[in-house]
């Protein structure tokens, strides 16, 4: 059991808490705006306004999640997020329920 208390002790384990609090919050919440905006409008939605993020509306292995609202091509509002993340052939979009 020592050398339980020499970690507790030696302050590692508020770095190793540090580093799974990055990993956490802070990968996924990178955004692409500019890629963002490229699927959408490739998908013909008009009137594009990138709002930020979504924290919870993709997927876990995710890493980028940028927020929008947008027209369609028959003007509906539509809100959701484009995710993207390495296993993926290319940005998927989803939409917010209402």
């Amino acid at each position: 059991m020592w050398h339980l208390a020499i970690f507790l002790g030696s302050g590692i384990w508020k770095l190793v808490l540090l580093l799974i609090a990055l990993i956490i919050f802070f990968i996924p919440s990178c955004s692409n705006e500019e890629g963002a905006k490229k699927a959408l409008e490739h998908r013909g939605y008009t009137h594009i306004e990138i709002t930020g993020k979504h924290w919870w509306a993709c997927d876990f292995g995710d890493y980028r999640n940028t927020a929008f609202k947008a027209k369609t091509i028959t003007g509906i509002d539509v809100e959701g997020s484009v995710c993207d993340g390495l296993f993926k052939d290319g940005p998927e979009i989803k939409f917010d329920d209402e």
